[in-house]
């Protein structure tokens, strides 16, 4: 059986587990994956080193500018706490804003459907 709630990186190959649809909420914005319809979330309470994985529930998610002019950073809404690679690679956790790096920069792209966009890292 898949573990469908874990999320990692690897190298883009356009397949949906690497597609995530970026909804506008009221206070920010939701990802949710094309290949599960679970969203992006945090594994428990927003808190450094915790892991980022997908779920039902629905977090939203602030959009900060990254130090590269076409990235950005995912943000638990109204937190410092933002998306990074673990410095072992592959799995998201979650780091403070105040560090900055590339292990925190992302990139979104609009998919072939104007709705879907695709979230990588950058």
């Amino acid at each position: 059986m898949k573990d469908w709630s874990s999320v990692r990186t690897a190298a883009w190959d356009a397949s949906d587990n690497q597609k995530w649809v970026a909804e506008r909420t009221g206070n920010g914005w939701t990802l949710r994956s094309v290949a599960t319809g679970l969203f992006l979330s945090v594994d428990g309470a927003a808190r450094p080193n915790a892991s980022v994985v997908a779920t039902r529930e629905e977090t939203t998610w602030d959009v900060q500018p990254a130090r590269e002019p076409s990235a950005i950073r995912l943000a638990v809404s109204g937190s410092p706490l933002c998306v990074q690679l673990s410095s072992s690679g592959g799995s998201l956790k979650l780091g403070d804003m105040r560090e900055g790096g590339e292990a925190q920069q992302w990139r979104l792209e609009k998919g072939e459907d104007l709705s879907t966009h695709v979230c990588g890292g950058y």
